[in-house]
C-alpha cells in the first residue's frame, strides 16, 4: 500500500480532509523516527513495536584478493516485532 493509499483510507474512515491525514501520518513516522534515533524501543499495542539492533563488526574477505581482509563497521539497523494480535491475522 502506497502513502496515498494510507492517507485516502484514513480520511474516510476518520471523515477528516486528506491533508489532516496526510500531516497526522508524517508526524506518527516523524516521531517513530526520533524515538529510534534516540535508540528509544517504540512499542503500538495491538500492532507490534520497532526497535535499533546493532549489528557487531565483522571481518569480511575480498574473495578476488585472498590475503585481502575488509573490516565492517559497528552498523544500526532497525527491528519490527509484530504483535501476537497481527500474527493471528495472517
Amino acid at each position: 500500500m502506497k502513502k496515498s493509499e494510507l492517507v485516502k483510507k484514513i480520511s474516510d474512515s476518520a471523515h477528516i480532509s486528506q491533508d489532516a491525514a496526510s500531516i497526522a501520518i508524517d508526524r506518527t513516522f516523524d516521531f517513530i523516527k526520533s524515538s529510534l534515533k534516540e535508540n528509544k524501543k517504540i512499542t503500538i499495542a495491538g500492532f507490534g513495536s520497532f526497535a535499533v539492533q546493532r549489528r557487531k563488526k565483522n571481518i569480511g574477505e575480498n574473495r578476488k584478493a585472498a590475503e585481502s581482509k575488509i573490516k565492517e563497521k559497528l552498523s544500526r539497523t532497525v527491528s519490527f516485532k509484530p504483535s501476537p494480535k497481527i500474527d493471528d491475522v495472517l
